[in-house]
């Protein structure tokens, strides 16, 4: 957010909190859709973040419409960085590099914090251009991300289905396991006396 010179700005933010519970970093990534710092699969950076994932997907871009990747972007071994024609090409697909529509696949992350703009107030000010920001409320509600149906869920639910559709139960299946094996055991044993 930008102000013009002689204007006071002034921004109320309110903060949501994202958290994940342990039952959530057991699941896989595809699972959860989301990542924690430590799951980066990113190549120029050691730890995950959906800002640096797209920072990352924009220098990709780049470098596969124009050859070249801006100066202002991490540089690995090999990777040419852009001179002024590579910035005149940037140029014609600025659209495209900016907003990445369909172009990358960054997943949020797993535990966030994000700060929403609650309100803005801006006025003319003499002595230049200042900007004065704070929280609106402190963060009363926290949400958190958790597996809602595990394993053990699903066993109970299909325990529960072939209990009242069936009129079966867990004892059910032990009474037959004990017919075909104990009972079976006492005939013969009988019948060879």
């Amino acid at each position: 957010m930008s102000s013009e010179d002689g204007y006071f700005l002034q921004l109320y933010l309110s903060g949501l909190t994202i958290f994940s519970s342990d039952r959530t970093k057991s699941l896989s990534v595809n699972q959860r859709r989301c990542r924690f710092y430590y799951e980066s699969n990113l190549r120029h950076f050691p730890v995950y973040s959906y800002v640096l994932c797209r920072m990352e997907c924009r220098a990709t871009l780049a470098k596969k419409l124009c050859g070249c990747k801006p100066h202002f972007y991490r540089q690995l071994d090999g990777e040419r960085v852009c001179d002024v024609p590579g910035l005149h090409c940037l140029s014609k697909y600025k659209d495209r590099l900016v907003f990445l529509k369909n172009e990358c696949s960054c997943l949020p992350n797993c535990d966030e914090v994000n700060y929403v703009v609650e309100k803005s107030d801006s006025r003319e000010w003499f002595l230049g251009t200042n900007l004065q920001w704070g929280l609106k409320e402190y963060p009363r509600m926290r949400l958190k991300r958790d597996v809602i149906f595990g394993f053990s869920d699903l066993l109970v639910y299909i325990g529960g289905m072939a209990g009242l559709f069936m009129g079966c139960s867990v004892l059910s299946f032990i009474e037959i396991v004990y017919f075909f094996t104990m009972r079976l055991y006492w005939f013969v044993k009988q019948r060879s006396k």
